[in-house]
């Protein structure tokens, strides 16, 4: 309760003799005894009083558990395939590694484009590490010719503030975090952005230019100010175990308590030992001493300071003369403009041991609510991969052994078809569409690649 108490006195202090706020305050106030109350608590008395605040207002309860959420291990997940051979920088100590992915990966960029970009960090090691770092990342980096050279960079600060993330990745384990996108060459205003990448530097290079992109130090257990704390570790077993605080008097009450702090903190149980300390700690100070005790475990590596990706060398190519025309390929979570109100927008995120991919079509309608269609995806990093020809009406998406079309040509009713196994040959996809798929998947997992075979006869895509 100490947080949730903690957070009911911040509202009332910053909304008391507000015109908006102040009546709220009031009426939380006559409810901080009770959230005070010294001694155990049961299920049943806990689930009224947060109803009771719910019924006041329920800003306390989501801040109480926006905090929980900040200050709670975040599982990795089994590197990608396409992963392997990333631009990994230096290893830390205990196998932490870091690689700033640029997307699409290539070897050579025509000016003009706008890569997306995201961190990957990666426990190579063979024991588990744990470490905090903030989910939006935008350090200065830097780029050099293949002599040398220093080139220019272009920057824009977004004001994005991502929270600090704490996880603990196992041996094999991974974790993705945001950054905002790298441009090639000056920007362009004018030039048609499918992938809606939001640009935060761009390398001011020339066509012919061989180009070493060095990526900004990324911060491990840091703040908004971006300074490295090396006794987060200890604070953070110490939040932990406090937001069970007070702490109950019942032993098996006790011991519900202990059990839990250690499956969230360490995915496993206590040893005898510590059940023993902390079951027989009575003093004013058991919460301190509990996470002094659990802090030393060694089962794990606590990574601090920066960490750093390795460089990413690429040719830069003149204005791509084919841009406008070319077709459109995801294989990745972003928003995908369709037309001017129409978006294919995908997510990605971990539950439990599932990577789940999420997609729709969403017509964006002026004053009206949102016409949604829902395109499924499977599970899993490089599983699918969705094509777009510019100015055609439909959207296709390839995963193994299927290949579906979604005709938006009336956005408000989206025609979906289907074709499975010896169907995709003879498809009616286009064929630049078609060899887009080819190359994109044949850069990731080879068993989930689209056949390659032309169709039979190729009826293109309706044009407006």
């Amino acid at each position: 309760m100490n947080l949730l108490s903690e957070k009911v006195r911040y509202f009332i202090e910053i909304n008391t003799g507000d015109q908006a706020g102040d009546r709220y305050a009031k009426k939380l106030q006559l409810l901080v005894a009770r959230i005070n109350k010294a001694g155990d608590w049961s299920q049943a008395d806990v689930a009224t009083l947060f109803d009771e605040i719910a019924e006041v207002t329920t800003i306390p309860l989501d801040t109480t558990l926006d905090s929980i959420l900040q200050n709670t291990l975040q599982r990795g997940q089994p590197l990608p395939a396409s992963l392997q051979n990333a631009n990994w920088g230096e290893v830390l100590p205990g196998g932490l590694r870091m690689a700033w992915i640029l997307e699409p990966r290539e070897n050579k960029y025509h000016i003009g484009s706008q890569l997306k970009s995201r961190v990957v960090l990666h426990n190579s090691g063979n024991e588990p590490v744990i470490f905090v770092t903030r989910s939006f990342q935008q350090p200065p980096h830097t780029a050099v010719t293949a002599k040398g050279a220093a080139v220019k960079m272009e920057s824009t600060t977004w004001t994005t503030r991502g929270r600090p993330e704490p996880y603990r990745l196992h041996p094999g384990e991974s974790c993705e975090v945001h950054a905002p996108g790298i441009g090639i060459g000056a920007r362009n205003k004018d030039l048609e952005d499918w992938s809606n990448v939001r640009v935060g530097t761009s390398i001011l290079a020339n066509e012919g230019d061989e180009i070493i992109f060095k990526p900004g130090a990324v911060i491990l257990s840091g703040d908004h100010n971006e300074k490295s704390d090396p006794d987060w570790w200890v604070k953070f077993v110490t939040e932990r175990i406090d937001r069970d605080a007070p702490l109950p008097a019942d032993a098996k009450e006790r011991e519900v308590v202990l059990f839990r702090v250690i499956a969230d903190l360490f995915g496993g149980s206590p040893t005898p030992e510590e059940a023993a300390a902390f079951l027989a700690d009575k003093s004013p100070v058991a919460v301190s001493n509990l996470a002094k005790l659990l802090s030393t475990r060694t089962w794990h590596k606590s990574v601090t300071g920066s960490i750093k990706s390795g460089d990413t060398q690429f040719r830069v190519l003149s204005e791509d003369p084919e841009a406008a025309t070319r077709p459109r390929v995801a294989m990745n979570p972003g928003h995908y403009n369709l037309g001017e109100q129409l978006r294919f927008i995908v997510t990605r995120r971990p539950e439990g041991d599932r990577i789940v991919n999420e997609a729709n079509i969403v017509w964006f309608q002026p004053g009206k609510q949102n016409d949604s269609t829902n395109v499924p995806l499977p599970d899993n990093y490089d599983t699918w991969v969705a094509g777009w020809a510019p100015k055609s009406t439909i959207l296709w998406v390839a995963q193994k052994g299927m290949l579906d079309s979604y005709d938006f040509t009336n956005n408000a009713s989206v025609k979906i078809a289907r074709f499975e196994g010896d169907q995709i040959a003879t498809a009616p996809i286009p064929i630049d569409v078609r060899e887009a798929f080819r190359v994109a998947m044949d850069k990731a997992v080879p068993q989930q690649k689209l056949k390659p075979q032309p169709p039979a006869e190729v009826v293109p895509a309706p044009v407006k």
